[in-house]
């Protein structure tokens, strides 16, 4: 009953800034011809005539492609749509694709998520990446498709309900929404949707349960230190005891290199935020750095976070600490001994290189010990003729 040809294509006709063409939907209907725009512009190089799709390389090419798939969709459904109810289409019927709300019927938030892991990964910290997947992992736990437009308030209770029955706390619950906002906002801004549906939805992120050691910890791992005999044992906690002196995160150890290190001073980029700071190092971390060597080689010798946790499981049931430890841990511990010990919340902000001191303040509500008793243990904790040795613990101020 209906004659109908289409693709897209380049205007040539028209020109946009930049010797960039208009990406246009061209339509034989049954003998009659008509164009809608995409609202896209592209630099001819990056367009693929053959597949009809724009080539990795073009700024937001996954935005635009994922467009370009969800009308081609819309216009399958139209089509197949007439030839059930045998009807004959006019131009008309497309019309209504190019609606802004209407995108939101074919595209899918799994596949969005998907392609832009896959497209944009190179752009994104290796930790944004693994908690982007983390959070497709778990959205495809709960759901293996959703469209946009099925994206309501109420779908999201579901969705939370399914990850309290999963034993999610609070915290990791808004950590999910925040994530999943992230990409709802997105494809806002490349038009799949005109709002986010779940702008109107508060998620309470409730508080962390951030494990740290005490000084009294820390002076059993000194002492286990000083007396191992395994390499491999002795080797991890060296880098543990380094972490929990300076606040650093795992990546920012593993790939710390000598000339990160001058006059006392830690001068790197964070790997996670790409700020770059200059830490003073206190002498307890100084004297945990193992034989110097070339400017561009690390200082330290890393094994895998996993295995890292693994070997740390041993070592405090070893040194008789009764906690369950991750390397992460390291940090937390800086963070509240030195918070505890200044008081000065913006300086800890800085040492830790936190965007914003709202973040420092999940370490201050887990202070709950005497400020003056925990100065005079750091003040008491070797004798002075010890002061300066691997069991030193100075104060960064």
């Amino acid at each position: 009953m209906n004659n109908i040809k289409y693709n897209f294509i380049l205007r040539n006709d028209i020109k946009a800034k930049d010797q960039q063409q208009y990406i246009y939907l061209y339509c034989n209907l049954n003998g009659k011809t008509k164009v809608f725009s995409i609202g896209y512009a592209v630099n001819t190089k990056f367009w693929d005539s053959k597949a009809q799709r724009v080539k990795p390389g073009c700024p937001d090419f996954a935005i635009i492609n994922a467009k370009l798939s969800g009308i081609q969709n819309l216009v399958n459904n139209v089509i197949t749509r007439a030839e059930l109810d045998q009807k004959q289409l006019v131009t008309a019927d497309f019309s209504q694709i190019f609606h802004k709300s209407q995108t939101a019927v074919s595209v899918d938030l799994v596949e969005w998520m998907k392609n832009d892991l896959k497209y944009f990964s190179n752009k994104y910290a290796k930790e944004t990446v693994h908690t982007y997947a983390a959070q497709l992992s778990k959205l495809k736990g709960f759901t293996k498709s959703i469209k946009f437009c099925d994206i309501t308030p109420s779908w999201w209770l579901q969705y939370e309900r399914y990850m309290i029955d999963k034993g999610n706390i609070p915290h990791t619950r808004h950590k999910c929404f925040t994530h999943l906002k992230c990409f709802i906002n997105k494809a806002v801004d490349a038009g799949i949707i005109p709002v986010n549906p779940l702008r109107s939805v508060k998620v309470k992120s409730g508080q962390s349960n951030r494990q740290f050691l005490s000084v009294a910890d820390i002076l059993k791992l000194e002492k286990y230190y000083s007396g191992i005999k395994n390499i491999k044992d002795k080797n991890v906690l060296r880098y543990f005891l380094f972490a929990c002196y300076t606040g650093l995160r795992y990546t920012d150890v593993k790939l710390l290199k000598w000339n990160n290190i001058r006059d006392g001073y830690l001068e790197l980029k964070f790997h996670k935020t790409a700020k770059s700071e200059r830490l003073p190092l206190n002498k307890s971390a100084l004297s945990l750095l193992p034989e110097k060597r070339a400017g561009t080689d690390k200082v330290f010798n890393c094994v895998s976070n996993q295995k890292t946790n693994d070997y740390l499981d041993e070592i405090i049931k070893a040194a008789e600490i009764n906690q369950h430890i991750t390397f992460h841990c390291a940090r937390h511990t800086f963070a509240t001994i030195t918070l505890e010990l200044s008081g000065d919340i913006a300086t800890v902000s800085k040492l830790l290189g936190h965007s914003t001191i709202a973040t420092t303040q999940i370490y201050a509500r887990v202070l709950d010990q005497n400020k003056k008793s925990v100065i005079d243990l750091w003040d008491s904790l070797m004798p002075d003729d010890q002061k300066g040795q691997s069991s030193e613990i100075s104060v960064v101020s």
